[in-house]
């Protein structure tokens, strides 16, 4: 057995709870040929340690992350599952050689524990076909700018076996001769055994849209794809996507077939992508669920554990906890971006890409100050930074972070502020295609308990929107793109409710995070209140694209008795992609006993407005029509909040406009997931009938708010 350790996930899927006692904690220990045995390795995946009441519940399925040396299968001898009930052991199931089937997922071994009968019965594992491709992960194309719409750059990722010989790229621009690539290696890989591998390619932009072609070649293997650049001047087409993991690893319903029935929105997104082919797509936040660290690291472990405010506060990050901590980020970019559905997606379609804190661990920024510069969690942070810059950025910040002073289009903008003395990047960065430009604020680096974004990076990001106003007067649309959504429910009343009961609740980093919550609602309205002014200045239209609930909405920020249209923001809405989405229970308590209003500012007034209504489905009488929209295997009367699994495609409308659809998930029609599309249309005057038109319905009811 090798001293090195590796990320395992083990999954147990139980039938039906047992009659003699119901189990809420699972170590594993693993027994080898030669009688030796790993320690029991606690299982679990809650920050704060609390028991796993979800776990082993009727048709769950459980997924535990664990760290331990690495092995030879053919050395592996038993599996044996430690359960109980609290604090009390109740018996161990033990996993024979010959009912063990064990998967190799790239280089790490999973197993996958079924558990068809009753937990008193000896478990069995279920076989699964091994993953063959020679690449342990890749390609992975990453966006890198379009410089004032001249050389659109894209760079490519894979991680190999470590080799002195790395993967040949090879690429062909509109049908050109195809031409070998520069390999370069990157940083941040933890394990000796591995090798990221980036490739750049530069294409000069044209009057029209241009096919790229490239193919990997590694180990006799040969691995192509396509994607396509836009024409100069031209409006992208774009898909946006945000949480695209299971925020719960344990305890989370039983989907059937779950790798197919889990990603299925991406395999909807790609079927998108060959009907529309996008030339980029953004990636919102939590592209990974890293809450699972606390677990899965044995040092974060016990850290966790600890009750003692003073006393975990105290805690170095060690040399263990940080080979750990990279270790684990690495496996969970490894295991989430090799899926068989997402990886066409990342493979043909270039990514830009922001994080938001389940890529970190959750709630991340909206701790208290004393808890979150403490040595430990500022470790995990800068391992996670490093994991976000490789795999999710292509460590493309290496050349452009240090220029602090640029605030240029297509470039990484400012250098952040610190939360304390320690210095910290900014990850923000900018830049313009045709008529649009894009700003991809950090929206975690810098946050604290009373701060989202410093003044620096708030000031940066004006000065960006100004010289590029200045420069490239073509601009007609600025996408923002805002993990977090900037228009939402009025938590306040919630928020102050839990300050008032002694203690650290789940929800209050939850709460704490959002835009609207009251330590960051002063600086939110400033932040829409300035983009409104530019909007109206420069005459440009303002798009918010956000994630983070797990919904599907949509809303605007409306300046009453505007002569044009730029004097509206509008904000789309879409997550998850993957993670699961809240109760209809919860989604009709939001809608009917929180407020979907706020005042901005003078004469400017925020609503979320009916996703599902539209001219289109507008009665004689000039009425919605109503409908019950079926998600998550329930009826949900929603309006303003579409609980359902979901993705959006901005694709141009023909006219100038933009044409926003939401691809909503379905679960009697996998295949054919529900559409909701509004529009967004060009600067330009109101009328009457703009007015009706614009953003679908609903939005001539908010113009005439008093």
């Amino acid at each position: 057995m090798s001293e090195e350790l590796t990320t395992f996930m083990l999954e147990l899927r139980t039938a039906r709870d047992s009659p003699k006692y119901g189990l809420n904690t699972i170590s594993v220990r693993l027994v080898f040929a030669n009688g030796t045995f790993t320690a029991a390795y606690p299982l679990g995946n809650d920050y704060w340690a609390g028991d796993e009441t979800n776990n082993f519940k009727p048709g769950n399925l459980d997924r535990f992350l664990f760290q331990s040396p690495e092995f030879a299968p053919q050395n592996l001898s038993q599996v044996v599952l430690i359960l109980g009930s609290g604090k009390q052991f109740v018996e161990n199931l033990v996993i024979e050689t010959a009912e063990l089937v064990s998967l190799k997922f790239k280089d790490r071994w999973t197993l996958s524990v079924n558990n068809e009968r009753s937990p008193e019965q000896a478990l069995r594992v279920s076989g699964l076909q091994t993953y063959n491709r020679t690449l342990l992960a890749g390609p992975i194309l990453c966006f890198n700018n379009c410089e004032f719409n001249r050389l659109w750059r894209v760079s490519v990722l894979a991680v190999t076996q470590a080799v002195s010989t790395p993967p040949v790229v090879t690429v062909s621009i509109a049908g050109s001769a195809a031409g070998e690539l520069q390999a370069e290696t990157l940083p941040y890989c933890p394990y000796q055994t591995a090798m990221c591998w980036k490739w750049q390619i530069a294409v000069p932009m044209t009057s029209v849209e241009q096919l790229v072609s490239y193919s990997i070649h590694f180990n006799g293997v040969t691995e192509s794809y396509q994607f396509l650049t836009p024409a100069q001047h031209q409006l992208p087409r774009v898909s946006y996507t945000s949480c695209s993991g299971l925020y719960e690893l344990s305890g989370i319903p039983d989907m059937g077939q779950r790798a197919m029935r889990e990603n299925e929105m991406y395999s909807n997104l790609y079927r998108q992508h060959q009907a529309n082919r996008y030339h980029f797509i953004i990636k919102g936040g939590d592209q990974v669920y890293a809450d699972g660290i606390w677990a899965a690291v044995t040092e974060l472990q016990q850290f966790a554990l600890e009750r003692n405010d003073a006393v975990r506060r105290s805690h170095q990050f060690s040399p263990t906890m940080d080979t750990g901590s990279r270790k684990f980020y690495f496996d969970l970019y490894l295991f989430q971006w090799t899926q068989p559905e997402l990886q066409p997606v990342l493979a043909s379609i270039p990514l830009v890409c922001m994080w938001d804190d389940h890529d970190i661990f959750d709630g991340w920024g909206s701790y208290p100050d004393h808890d979150q510069a403490c040595s430990v969690l500022q470790g995990v942070f800068k391992a996670s930074r490093d994991m976000f810059e490789l795999f999710q950025l292509h460590c493309f910040t290496e050349t452009r972070i240090c220029e602090s002073s640029i605030y240029q289009h297509n470039r990484f903008i400012t250098y952040g502020e610190a939360l304390t003395t320690t210095p910290r990047e900014s990850f923000t960065y900018a830049f313009c295609v045709g008529p649009m430009a894009v700003l991809v604020p950090d929206l975690r680096s810098e946050r604290t308990a009373t701060q989202v974004i410093s003044d620096t990076t708030r000031h940066a990001m004006y000065q960006w929107i100004s010289n590029v106003s200045a420069t490239a007067n073509t601009i007609q649309y600025l996408a923002f793109v805002s993990s977090v959504p900037m228009l939402y429910v009025d938590i306040r009343t919630a928020e102050r409710l839990i300050d008032a009961v002694p203690g650290r609740l789940n929800a209050d980093d939850d709460l704490r995070d959002q835009w609207g919550s009251y330590a960051h609602f002063t600086e939110r309205n400033d932040m829409l209140l300035s983009f409104l002014n530019w909007a109206k200045q420069k005459d440009f239209r303002v798009l918010i694209l956000s994630g983070d609930i797990h919904l599907a909405s949509r809303g605007v920020v409306v300046e009453e008795g505007a002569a044009r249209n730029t004097a509206i923001i509008h904000q789309w809405t879409s997550s998850g992609v993957v993670s699961l989405p809240p109760s209809n229970l919860f989604v009709t308590g939001v809608n009917r006993f929180l407020c979907h209003k706020a005042k901005v500012g003078p004469n400017v007034h925020a609503e979320l407005l009916d996703l599902r209504a539209d001219e289109s489905r507008r009665t004689a009488s000039g009425k919605s029509k109503r409908h019950k929209f079926r998600s998550h295997g329930a009826a949900s009367d929603s309006e303003r909040l579409v609980n359902s699994r979901n993705f959006l495609s901005i694709l141009p409308d023909g006219r100038g406009g933009l044409k926003g659809t939401w691809f909503c998930e379905d679960p009697a029609s996998p295949m054919q997931p529900r559409e909701y599309t509004v529009t967004l249309l060009p600067p330009g005057p109101f009328s009457s009938s703009r007015k009706e038109l614009e953003g679908g319905g609903g939005l001539h009811h908010c113009c005439t708010l008093n």
